[in-house]
C-alpha cells in the first residue's frame, strides 16, 4: 500500500480540482497536583526563554551577571505544589545565600478563589518590607489562605502598621503588581503553577532541592543544565544573536546522526480506528489529532463536523458531531488546534466563528469574528499566550498568490499567515513559499489552453504554533523563522538535512496514488483522460521535500518530521526545544506517518490496503548513552 499521507492528499484534492473545474479568551491554567508534587518530576527537562532577563526588574536585588544564579518562580500563594516548591527553594537559597537571588512573579489561578487577593496581600505586605516572611506565613499555614484570613497572616509575618496594610488592601494599589505577574507570565508560556525559571532554564512543576542544587551548582560553573543536550556537541555552540536581537541556531547535516537516539515501543500502546472500528468514528478525513494530559486522544472530522474522542488506549468515548450554523455547531472548519492546557480550537470560516472546546463536553465558548476571512485563509495553526490567533492559507491553490516565474522556470504560490488580536485588528506575517507548479497545456474540449500542474514532489509551506512564537517554514530547506506575537522575527532554525533526490520509482508511485484519488473521486470528471493525462505529465521536483510536518507536543517540543517517499517503510522524526537544543531522533517502523506526538508518545496515522485508517499510538524512550 503506497504511503498516503493526509496533508499530501489534501494538496492533489485541490491541486487536480483545480485542473479539472479550471483568541481571544480563554486560557485553562491548573495547580500541579499533591501527587505530582509529591513524586517531583522524574526526568526534569527545561527549555530555555530568551527573554527571562525582562523579570528581573520587578526585584531590586536580582542582576544579570555571572557572579549570581537568578531564580524566578512564578506562584499562587493557594497552591499546595507551589508550597512544596517553596520549601525546596528556600533549603537551596540557604545553601548560597548571596550566589542565589530568588524573584517571585504573580500568577493566581482561577480555580483559587482567595490566590488573587492572597497575592494582593502580598504586595501590601511587600510596602512594609515584609514579602519574603508574608509568603512563608502563607506557605507555612495554607489555612488561613483559603480562609481569607489576611489580618492573621499579617501579624504571622511581622507586617505590624496594620491601617497601613488594610488601607493597601482597599486600595487599587496591588492590583497593578499582580496584572504585571499574570501578564508576564502568559507572554512566558505559564500555564500552571510552580513554573521556576532558573537563569532561563524553564521548569515546570515541584523541583527537589537536590536536583535545585546541581542545577544551580552547574550554572555558577557556566555549564548547561541536567538533561540539556549541548548543541552541535560545544556549550550552546552554533547559536549567535544579531544586533536586532533574532537568534540564529545552525545545525550540520551530521547533528542528526549524532542526536540522542530515542526508542519506541515494540507495539503500540492504544489502536484507534481500523477495520472492526465503530462507524460513527470513522476516521478517513482525518488530519489533526491531539494528545490530551490523560492520554486521551482528540480529533475532527470536517466531514461530519464531528469532534471524536478516544481513551488512552484507543477506545471510543465520545462523538460530539454538531453540524449546522447555530451556537456551538459547525459548518465550514478545517482543522483542529490546540490551544491552552487541554483546551483544543476550531476556527469555522463558513459560520465566521471561533469556538473553544474541551474533550468532556464539547463547545464552552465561540466568538464572531468581526474580519471577514478570506476563503483560502481556512486553516488555524493555534493561538498564542496573548489571545493572538494565527491563520493561514498553507496548501490552499485557488486563492493563495501567485509568485512570478522564478530562475528554474516555476511558479509558487504564497501562503499568507494573519494575526488575528482579540480586539480584531491583523497583522500580517510576511507570506511564505508555497506550492510549485507550472503552467501546462490544457483541457483542449474546453477550451483551457493552459492549467497550472502541481510539481510531484512540491515543497509546500508549513505555519505552527510553537509556545509564543509562530513557525513558518517551507519544506525545500529544514529552515524555521519564529516570530512572536507583534509579527516581529525572534529567531531561525537552520538544519541542514540533505534531501534525497527523487527516482523514477518514486515518481511512478506517486503518479500513481494521485490517479488513484481521481478514481475514488464519488463524481467523476467530465474529461477523465484529460485529468489522466495531465497527472501523468505531471512535472516532478529533483528531490523529495526536507520535511513532511511540524508537530509540537504539549511540553513544548517541536517534531519535524523528515522528508519521505511514497514506498517508504519507515520514518524519522527530529525533536528541537525553544532553545534550539536538539533532544533526539526517533525512527518507526511501518508504512504510517507520524501525526501527532505527545510528551511521551508519538501517534502513527495508517492505512490499509482497503483505505481504511487507524491511529496507533506509540510509546518514546530515550536511549542510554
Amino acid at each position: 500500500m503506497h504511503r498516503r499521507s493526509k496533508y499530501s492528499e489534501r494538496v492533489t484534492r485541490v491541486a487536480l480540482s483545480a485542473v479539472v473545474v479550471g483568541l481571544l479568551g480563554v486560557i485553562l491554567t491548573r495547580e500541579f497536583s499533591r501527587d505530582e508534587a509529591d513524586a517531583g518530576s522524574p526526568v526534569p527537562i527545561p527549555d530555555y526563554f530568551p527573554g527571562w532577563e525582562t523579570f528581573l526588574g520587578t526585584n531590586t536585588s536580582a542582576r544579570a551577571d555571572e557572579s549570581v544564579v537568578n531564580v524566578v518562580e512564578f506562584i499562587d500563594l493557594q497552591c499546595p505544589a507551589c508550597a512544596k516548591q517553596h520549601a525546596a527553594v528556600k533549603e537551596v537559597r540557604a545553601r548560597f545565600r548571596d550566589e542565589l537571588v530568588v524573584t517571585y512573579m504573580h500568577f493566581p489561578l482561577p480555580m483559587h478563589r482567595f490566590a488573587r487577593t492572597a497575592a494582593r496581600a502580598l504586595e501590601c505586605a511587600r510596602e512594609q518590607g515584609k514579602a519574603d516572611s508574608f509568603i512563608d506565613a502563607a506557605y507555612g499555614t495554607q489555612a488561613l489562605v483559603s480562609a481569607g484570613d489576611w489580618h492573621s497572616l499579617r501579624r504571622l509575618a511581622d507586617v505590624n502598621d496594620s491601617l497601613a496594610f488594610g488601607a493597601c488592601l482597599d486600595s487599587e494599589l496591588p492590583d497593578s503588581k499582580v496584572e504585571q505577574g499574570v501578564r508576564m507570565g502568559i507572554s512566558a508560556g505559564v500555564f500552571a503553577t510552580p513554573t521556576t525559571f532558573v537563569n532561563g532554564w524553564r521548569y515546570q512543576g515541584v523541583l527537589q532541592s537536590d536536583y535545585l542544587i546541581e542545577v544551580v551548582e552547574r550554572l555558577k560553573r557556566g555549564e548547561l543544565p541536567p538533561n540539556v543536550q549541548p548543541l552541535l556537541g560545544s556549550e550552546m555552540g552554533g547559536i549567535r544573536t544579531d544586533s536586532a536581537g533574532v537568534r540564529y541556531a545552525s545545525y550540520p547535516k551530521s547533528v542528526f546522526s549524532s542526536a540522542p537516539r530515542i526508542s519506541l515501543s515494540a507495539g503500540p500502546v492504544a489502536v484507534a480506528g481500523g477495520a472492526d472500528a465503530d462507524p460513527n468514528f470513522d476516521l478517513t478525513f482525518v488530519s489533526d489529532v491531539h494528545v490530551l494530559s490523560d492520554g486521551r486522544l482528540v480529533t475532527y472530522s470536517p466531514r461530519r463536523a464531528s469532534l471524536l474522542v478516544f481513551t488512552a488506549n484507543g477506545t471510543p468515548e465520545r462523538n460530539l458531531t454538531r453540524l449546522g450554523s447555530g451556537p456551538g455547531e459547525f459548518r465550514g472548519a478545517a482543522n483542529l488546534a490546540r490551544g491552552s492546557g487541554d483546551t483544543l480550537l476550531l476556527l469555522d470560516r463558513s459560520n465566521n466563528r471561533l469556538s473553544w472546546l474541551v474533550a468532556d463536553s464539547g463547545v464552552v465558548k465561540s466568538q464572531r469574528i468581526r474580519t471577514s476571512l478570506r476563503s483560502n485563509l481556512s486553516s488555524l495553526a493555534g493561538v498564542l499566550p496573548t489571545d493572538v490567533a494565527v491563520v493561514h492559507s498553507a496548501g490552499s491553490l485557488g486563492a493563495s498568490q501567485e509568485d512570478s516565474l522564478g530562475a528554474d522556470g516555476l511558479s509558487h504560490y504564497l501562503a499568507e499567515v494573519l494575526l488575528l488580536k482579540a480586539d480584531q485588528s491583523e497583522r500580517r506575517l510576511k507570506p511564505v513559499r508555497d506550492l510549485h507548479f507550472t503552467m501546462s497545456d490544457g483541457i483542449t474540449s474546453r477550451k483551457m489552453p493552459t492549467v497550472p500542474s502541481l510539481l510531484l514532489f512540491s515543497p509546500s509551506a508549513h505555519i505552527v504554533v510553537w509556545d509564543s512564537l509562530v513557525v513558518t517554514a517551507t519544506s525545500d530547506q529544514m529552515k524555521m523563522a519564529l516570530h512572536n506575537a507583534h509579527g516581529m522575527l525572534r529567531g531561525v532554525i537552520d538544519a541542514r538535512i540533505p534531501r534525497r533526490k527523487v527516482t523514477d520509482a518514486m515518481r511512478r508511485a506517486e503518479i500513481q496514488r494521485r490517479l488513484g484519488w481521481l478514481d475514488e473521486q464519488e463524481e467523476p470528471t467530465r474529461f477523465p483522460e484529460e485529468a489522466r493525462r495531465l497527472v501523468e505529465e505531471a512535472p516532478s521536483a529533483d528531490s523529495l521535500p526536507a520535511f513532511e510536518r511540524l508537530l509540537v507536543s504539549p511540553d513544548r517540543t517541536l517534531w519535524v518530521v523528515h522528508g519521505q517517499a511514497p514506498e517508504d517503510t519507515m520514518w524519522t522524526a527530529t525533536g528541537f526545544r525553544l532553545d534550539g537544543t536538539v533532544i533526539g531522533t526517533v525512527t518507526g517502523n511501518g508504512a504510517g506517518e507520524p501525526i501527532a506526538f505527545g510528551n511521551d508518545r508519538v501517534v502513527v496515522r495508517e492505512v490499509d490496503a482497503s483505505g481504511i485508517v487507524a491511529l496507533k499510538a506509540f510509546r518514546m524512550q530515550l536511549e542510554p548513552d
